[in-house]
């Protein structure tokens, strides 16, 4: 899998390669790229919002950019910290609202966003169903939790 990174998140990108290949056996390449056609820019949410572009499938994009759900209405309410489109296996993670200034906090959400996103997919893939509402999600932060007590006792 290919981690594509913007900016100055190099050193965030080779935790996500540390964290997918430790939680999922995942062989990862991380490089330095121009993301900007996977976001469109929104003055009314004063961030980005998320686009599926055929460019990027099978990848991890890893920004610094607000990133908001397609179809968001609301600033306040509609921020995320990632997405997963399933369809092209493309995951987006933004460090914009993840960020601390306690180094070890920080990494431990880069981690488990990373975890959760993936496990939207995972989850997805095993044709679990989606009868009852919320079920999938939970799935997958039950997912989320075991794959980070992995890492954190490998």
């Amino acid at each position: 899998m290919r981690i594509l990174f913007e900016g100055n998140l190099g050193s965030e990108a080779k935790i996500l390669a540390r964290v997918l290949r430790k939680a999922f056996s995942l062989r990862c390449k991380a490089e330095k790229k121009d993301l900007s056609s996977a976001f469109k820019s929104s003055r009314k949410l004063k961030g980005f919002v998320v686009r599926k572009t055929r460019k990027f499938r099978n990848c991890v994009l890893l920004t610094h950019r607000d990133i908001f759900v397609p179809k968001a209405k609301s600033r306040e309410g509609d921020w995320i910290f990632g997405y997963a489109f399933g369809t092209t296996n493309q995951f987006f993670i933004s460090v914009a609202r993840l960020r601390s200034r306690d180094r070890r906090k920080y990494r431990k959400r880069l981690e488990f966003i990373t975890i959760h996103e993936l496990g939207h997919q995972l989850v997805k893939n095993r044709s679990i169903s989606r009868n009852s509402s919320g079920r999938t999600q939970r799935q997958a932060t039950q997912l989320t939790w075991a794959c980070t007590a992995r890492i954190t006792n490998a």
